[in-house]
């Protein structure tokens, strides 16, 4: 008994440490220094810069979802797991008459085999959302925008993707860095699952 007792606190201490160190645990990370592994729909073009990949749009159709990029990482979703993902992104020529700066969605998914384009529900190629946050991108310098999504069963088992799109013609519209963590709380929360499962095993 009292073995199992010193393995309990042990494990309990593990958790907590895991919980504590997962927010700066990056377990995934694009510098936007290769546009190979991207997938993009541009009116006009995309390309490498010195601070990420550019997409420019010029002269596209007027409607929402002109510029278009997204990619699958390495990590596989994990039921109860929730993922937060940060975009460092900036525009350039992104202001709309008035001084209304154009919207940008910065996305969570993953990949399926068919093709599609649906701009009412953010997908593009593909892609199919999770979550997403649409927020306006300023001229600015880069600014950091997040996105999170709390893993359930039917995304389990999946690779996570990552996307953005910008919602305007005529704008240059810039990604710096991509990065995804594991939120903190739900990795505590599935050690201490994994305790409560041990304990039941050793009680049976």
């Amino acid at each position: 008994m009292k073995t199992f007792q010193m393995c309990l606190i042990g494990m309990l201490a593990f958790v907590l440490a895991m919980g504590t160190m997962a927010q700066a645990n990056v377990i995934w990370e694009d510098d936007m220094q290769d546009a190979t592994p991207w997938d993009f729909a541009c009116p006009d073009s995309y390309e490498e810069v010195t601070y990420g990949i550019q997409m420019n749009s010029w002269w596209g159709e007027e409607n929402r979802g002109n510029l278009w990029m997204n990619r699958e990482t390495d990590v596989t979703i994990i039921d109860g797991v929730e993922y937060e993902a940060t975009f460092s992104a900036t525009n350039h020529r992104g202001e709309i008459n008035g001084g209304v700066w154009r919207e940008h969605a910065f996305q969570l998914g993953y990949y399926v085999e068919d093709w599609s384009h649906n701009v009412d529900d953010g997908e593009f190629g593909y892609f199919r959302l999770l979550e997403q946050v649409i927020e306006q991108v300023e001229d600015t310098g880069f600014q950091d925008f997040e996105v999170s999504f709390l893993a359930d069963a039917d995304a389990a088992g999946k690779t996570l993707a990552v996307g953005t799109w910008a919602n305007e013609q005529w704008c240059n519209y810039t990604v710096g860095n991509i990065s995804v963590v594991p939120e903190p709380a739900t990795v505590a929360l599935l050690g201490l699952g994994s305790l409560v499962l041990l304990k039941r095993r050793r009680n049976a």
